[in-house]
């Protein structure tokens, strides 16, 4: 009987830690899934519109800017947020993703990370198209 109870006293040790650590993965997961939703949002209104549209990425306060009744959202599972786009368009503590009508965009790799967890969201630059991976590049 004390050998079983140690026995499941050293599974939860184990499996408490890795269990934690799952929600921030979660978290982190659903931060991407909500920015390349704003990306997609802001191609269609692009192509809608007939119009350059924009969004504007907080890279000091880990948040994004855009088109839509909700422009302004904090990405709270962000710890540090960092874009790889065209010269010009970061600047200290921003940056931004140009969709234009045509449904290209700038491009560009927005990469999310907390503790050691990435996540990135890539966008192409001669489709617009809005993608997410597990891994930088």
């Amino acid at each position: 009987m004390l050998v079983s109870l140690a026995v499941v006293a050293l599974a939860a040790v184990v499996a408490l830690p890795q269990l934690s650590s799952g929600g921030g993965a979660v978290k982190l997961g659903a931060d991407a899934r909500v920015l390349a939703a704003r990306l997609r949002e802001a191609r269609e209104m692009a192509l809608a519109t007939r119009t350059v549209t924009a969004v504007t990425l907080d890279l000091t306060a880990p948040g994004i800017t855009g088109p839509g009744a909700e422009s302004g959202y904090r990405l709270a599972s962000v710890a540090r947020l960092s874009l790889r786009t065209a010269h010009g368009l970061v600047t200290d503590g921003a940056g931004q993703i140009t969709f234009d009508p045509a449904g290209g965009s700038s491009g560009g790799d927005i990469i999310l990370q907390a503790g050691s967890l990435t996540r990135v969201v890539r966008v192409e630059w001669l489709t617009g198209a809005v993608s997410t991976d597990g891994v930088a590049r």
